[in-house]
């Protein structure tokens, strides 16, 4: 089997969960050799990582201070930084202090790095916890949606994949922001104690406060 990233052990109360939705029977391992575990491993990573990046969910937010390299950039740059480590998605704050309420504007991202004219800078940006950190609301969208992945591959039920889909992402008509996601959104939202200063200057989350999303753009 192909490698796949280091999972949490939580991470196979979650596949199970899902392939019980859809009467599968339960996996022991994602390195079982065997036709479901294989299946279980294609879709899962993906699957969980692209729920995380449909929402700048505040559990799975993180700010750490990035690594200065030691070589001098030939881009007009004074120092160069190695990219934060686990990133889902693009979306990617970059501060010169940790407690900065506004966002650098003055740098450039490439080839893996962040270049900059500042000695130190700081990025908050997506990443994939635990499952133990996840909210119950979030588990659920989150089992939902793996079961509607699996569910034609593995059982071949193409009206409950239909049903499950809906349930986890709602209608069509709500492109994808209803059903689950939508409540472990609003959860999400509400239960946050509000909004931290090293978020507050950033226009994304200028759009947060008006629509009901987040800092990431949402």
């Amino acid at each position: 089997m192909p490698d796949n990233p280091v999972r949490n052990d939580t991470d196979i109360e979650i596949a199970n969960a899902a392939l019980a939705m859809i009467g599968s029977p339960a996996i022991q391992s994602f390195e079982d050799e065997t036709a479901l575990a294989r299946k279980v491993n294609a879709v899962f990573v993906d699957l969980v990582e692209s729920c995380i990046e449909a929402h700048g969910w505040s559990f799975a937010i993180t700010t750490v201070e990035l690594q200065r390299l030691a070589t001098t950039p030939l881009n007009g740059y004074a120092y160069a930084f190695a990219m934060p480590p686990a990133r889902i998605g693009q979306n990617l704050v970059i501060r010169e202090t940790l407690r900065s309420r506004v966002p650098l504007r003055d740098y450039k991202v490439a080839g893996g790095n962040v270049f900059a004219d500042t000695t130190r800078l700081w990025a908050t940006y997506r990443t994939r916890p635990e499952v133990a950190l996840w909210s119950p609301t979030f588990r659920r969208f989150v089992t939902t949606a793996l079961a509607a992945e699996l569910c034609v591959p593995v059982s071949h039920d193409s009206d409950l994949a239909e049903k499950l889909e809906s349930k986890a992402w709602g209608a069509a008509s709500e492109n994808r922001r209803g059903g689950l996601f939508q409540k472990a959104m609003a959860a999400d939202l509400s239960g946050s104690p509000g909004f931290e200063p090293l978020y507050d200057a950033d226009p994304l989350t200028d759009a947060r406060q008006s629509s009901a999303t987040n800092w990431f753009g949402d």
